[in-house]
């Protein structure tokens, strides 16, 4: 009875080690996803607002989509501040963070104001929304080139090989 006792706390011991184990590989497959999934719901956004900017301007229904980003950045942010910086990650975790935080600041000061304009908005009044989001953009875009210097510094340094990358 104590050899079976002694084997499940092995077994234990050696699946919960396994579990908190992280590669190189997966640490950048696990950052990688993070930017991934908020640039693509951030691009179905933009998409959308086009589409009524062009079309029925009814921008409250961009509501979802912008709640959607701002709840999958509120989890990954939260997430990747727990995580452990392994294999000289620290550059690139906090590059990744910088950029969710920065999204943050989109989600507020670009995206939502959008969802304010009313179907008889003016002209001048969507572009004014649409330059500032666009100002924003430029922003966003240094971040995520920092970011993706950041994962190809931490390939190389892991001797990883980035799809699309150096």
């Amino acid at each position: 009875m104590n050899k079976r006792l002694i084997v499940f706390i092995v077994v234990a011991f050696l699946m919960v080690g396994k579990s908190f184990a992280q590669s190189a590989a997966e640490v950048n497959t696990k950052l990688a996803a993070v930017v991934d999934s908020v640039v693509a719901i951030s691009g179905d956004w933009r998409e959308k607002m086009a589409e009524y900017k062009d079309g029925n301007k009814h921008f409250e229904e961009l509501k979802a989509l912008r709640a959607h980003l701002d709840a999958v950045v509120d989890k990954e942010t939260a997430t990747l501040k727990k995580m452990k910086d392994v294999f000289e990650s620290n550059r690139y975790r906090a590059g990744v963070l910088a950029l969710l935080a920065y999204e943050k600041q989109m989600i507020t000061n670009g995206y939502a104001p959008f969802e304010k304009l009313k179907p008889t908005a003016t002209d001048d009044q969507i572009k004014a929304a649409s330059d500032k989001l666009d100002d924003l953009a430029r922003k966003e875009d240094e971040l995520k080139s920092e970011v993706t210097s950041a994962q190809n510094e931490f390939a190389k340094e892991n001797k990883l090989t980035i799809e699309g990358g150096e």
